[in-house]
């Protein structure tokens, strides 16, 4: 047997493993980032003035100060949520979360970019716009310096999770193993004014005018 079928080998040996795995991966996954949700809420409930919501497995989990302007639906225009990186394929958010895959996992600082640049219609570039008033900022203020990276109309604070670490604490001492979060949590604190600075520069600058 060549060496490209010996993967479908292992998954004709294992298909009894396999039946039951999306629901046994599906049940981890909620208890692993119910805990990780409830670092996050108890994070921001010890701020003033901030909102979330923390559901990632059944919705979303995004965060802000209460600053923040919404949308007439009440959709965030600007937030920190929890998530991995959608342009590479994969499946769950614990693969991402543990290192299994390329896609990285962490909080993302996200904003709605028509809206903060202004521009819209033919020829507006707004994406184009965000992208390179954003890299200016990140290099500017040192976002780098407290664990951000720059990831194309986003930034991004990556978190990774040690799955051996993961697989002793689970289920009942979770909180062991999540202490990545926990310092995660620790750089956004210290870099949230300068991200607060970005937007409130955003907001001011003259996107379009051939700066």
């Amino acid at each position: 047997m060549t060496q490209h079928h010996e993967p479908h080998r292992l998954v004709i040996q294992h298909m009894d493993i396999l039946e039951t795995a999306p629901k046994v991966v599906d049940e981890v996954e909620r208890h692993v980032f119910s805990v990780i949700d409830e670092k996050l809420r108890q994070w921001e409930a010890s701020r003033k003035d901030w909102e979330g919501v923390y559901n990632l497995i059944a919705d979303e989990t995004s965060f802000k100060p209460k600053a923040w302007e919404n949308s007439e639906d009440g959709t965030y225009r600007a937030y920190f949520g929890l998530g991995s990186d959608s342009s590479v394929e994969h499946a769950y958010y614990l693969s991402a979360l543990t290192g299994m895959v390329p896609a990285k996992f962490g909080i993302w600082f996200c904003v709605d970019v028509g809206w903060v640049t202004r521009l819209g219609g033919k020829g507006g570039r707004p994406g184009t716009e965000w992208k390179k008033f954003l890299a200016e900022q990140f290099r500017s203020r040192r976002l780098g310096e407290f664990g951000f990276e720059l990831h194309g109309p986003d930034l991004l604070l990556p978190i990774r999770v040690d799955a051996q670490a993961l697989a002793d604490h689970y289920p009942d001492s979770l909180t062991d193993a999540l202490a990545p979060v926990d310092e995660a949590l620790k750089q956004l604190e210290a870099a949230a004014p300068s991200i607060q600075g970005l937007l409130d520069t955003a907001l001011q600058y003259p996107f379009g005018n051939g700066r």
